[in-house]
């Protein structure tokens, strides 16, 4: 129970960090200036929404493994 609950508490805080990342190039995707500097921030920005999205590693496992 304690290693689930920590677990939890670990993907919490990587959601919470991916949402401030996502938030931060966002808002320098909007200032900068400067073309290419807003498609890279455009790109790992959609990066790492995908990231944030894709179910983890272990669920995929156990979802093979019922097949």
């Amino acid at each position: 129970m304690y290693a689930t609950a920590k677990r939890q508490k670990r993907q919490e805080h990587i959601l919470s960090s991916l949402d401030v990342a996502i938030a931060a190039l966002d808002i320098a995707e909007k200032v900068s200036g400067i073309t290419p500097a807003k498609a890279a921030f455009s790109v790992v920005k959609e990066i790492l929404t995908m990231v944030k999205v894709r179910p983890p590693y272990s669920a995929l496992a156990d979802h093979r493994l019922k097949w």
